[in-house]
């Protein structure tokens, strides 16, 4: 019996059939990975809340979803002291600051504990968001970093706290004295000192986001990067295919307040009065402008706390904008340029540190973007000091946890299943 083809012949249209495929799997693989994503222009249909993405395994994290605090391992080998003389700052107070040449040439400090994130999952759907790591300010254990344990474990995110060495007495009077106001008190040296030496870690890496130990998020803060991030891109014009770019030096997160983009008097123009998707950009790629980007965002509760009164009623419209005057630094993202740029700046000359970090935005010091409203705001505990500037001071007592502007809070939904979520805006 004849064959239609010779064995030649067939092994050459099974080759050809071969490549053919290789190059029809390998272009759609490069459509998924380089596309944009698509940001909500209406309200999806019949949506429920969706706290974790499919593809990440809990082998992958620690079990809580944060390391650190060598106290809470057995055991575990503490990182060695620094000493002063390793830091050409002078002043007793920089000594707790890394200069950047003392970072890690391959982006990975010495004492970092390194977390497993599967390969698989790219962009902001993996455990830090998009960002190379995720870093927490957290100088001792507390309430507020058994809180962020349980938050992460909750939203399957990996946060690092990094080693922090708490100020002496005379490190804090030596901050202390430069303010020129002469209204820095000693909670808010703490605060400042202990946020420098986490941005000083951040700059082991490309992309860091900073958290405050006390930082609580959404159960679908994975829905809420992709988007953030998607519109930044879009509002930064960036060629970089890292999910969040790389034209900036500040992404403001989580805040306690900002100001939206324009005057009060003058109400933004909408491209598609039929649209939910909004955006205002100058023809010119001016990075001051008073850009911004909206859209539809599901997440968002009905009713916004913010300094802004105008922010009260977000009408399900987040902002990528401009940093216009953001206020607490519960989240930050940091890179390894902005980091440089940071700490060869003046500390401890405003009141706070986020009012410094509030003003080098303004003064356009530095490249500063933020999420409006915020998607990392802090919890209240009951009867408990809600950050590190509040230590010691005495707290009123109030019946359960608090955290605003979250619907809902993973701190507060961290034993409990989507169909059975709690919001916990208002004290309970």
């Amino acid at each position: 019996m004849l064959l239609p083809f010779s064995h030649s012949r067939r092994a050459s249209a099974v080759l050809a059939f071969f490549f053919l495929f290789l190059f029809l799997w390998h272009f759609d693989y490069i459509r998924d990975f380089r596309s944009e994503p698509q940001l909500p222009q209406s309200p999806p249909p019949n949506t429920k809340p969706a706290a974790a993405q499919a593809g990440l395994q809990s082998a992958d994290l620690p079990a809580d979803g944060v390391t650190g605090h060598p106290e809470d391992t057995p055991g575990a080998p503490r990182p060695p002291p620094q000493s002063p003389e390793d830091k050409p700052l002078t002043g007793g107070a920089a000594s707790l600051i890394p200069s950047s040449g003392n970072l890690h040439p391959d982006g990975v400090p010495p004492t970092h504990d390194s977390v497993k994130i599967p390969i698989e999952l790219t962009g902001t759907d993996n455990a830090t968001l998009g960002f190379q790591t995720i870093l927490a300010v957290s100088p001792e254990k507390s309430w507020r970093s058994e809180g962020l344990k349980a938050a992460a474990g909750r939203t399957n995110l990996s946060v690092v706290i990094p080693p922090q060495r708490k100020p002496t007495d005379l490190e804090i009077n030596d901050f202390v004295s430069r303010s020129r106001s002469g209204n820095l008190n000693t909670g808010s040296a703490k605060a400042w000192l202990a946020h420098l030496q986490v941005i000083a870690t951040a700059g082991n890496f490309t992309t860091a986001l900073i958290m405050e130990d006390d930082s609580d998020w959404d159960i679908r803060i994975h829905e809420q990067a992709r988007n953030i991030s998607a519109a930044l891109r879009k509002l930064t014009r960036t060629a970089n295919p890292e999910p969040w770019g790389d034209n900036w030096d500040i992404l403001w997160l989580g805040h306690c307040g900002e100001k939206m983009p324009f005057e009060e008097e003058k109400e933004p123009e909408q491209d598609d009065a039929n649209s939910h998707f909004r955006e205002r950009k100058r023809k010119e790629q001016n990075p001051f402008a008073d850009d911004y980007i909206t859209y539809y965002d599901e997440t968002l509760p009905k009713v916004i706390g913010s300094y802004d009164p105008r922010m009260s009623d977000p009408k399900h419209l987040r902002w990528v904008q401009h940093a216009t005057g953001p206020i607490c630094t519960f989240a930050y993202a940091v890179n390894r340029a902005s980091v440089g740029k940071m700490l060869a700046m003046q500390h401890g000359n405003e009141q706070a540190f986020d009012l410094w970090m509030h003003t080098r935005c303004r003064s356009h010091d530095l490249r500063c973007y933020s999420s409006n409203p915020e998607i990392f705001h802090h919890q209240q505990a009951a009867g408990q000091a809600s950050s590190l500037v509040n230590e010691g001071k005495v707290i009123d007592e109030h019946r359960g946890n608090r955290t605003e502007n979250i619907m809902f809070s993973a701190r507060c939904n961290a034993e409990r299943g989507d169909d059975d979520l709690v919001s916990c805006i208002n004290w309970s």
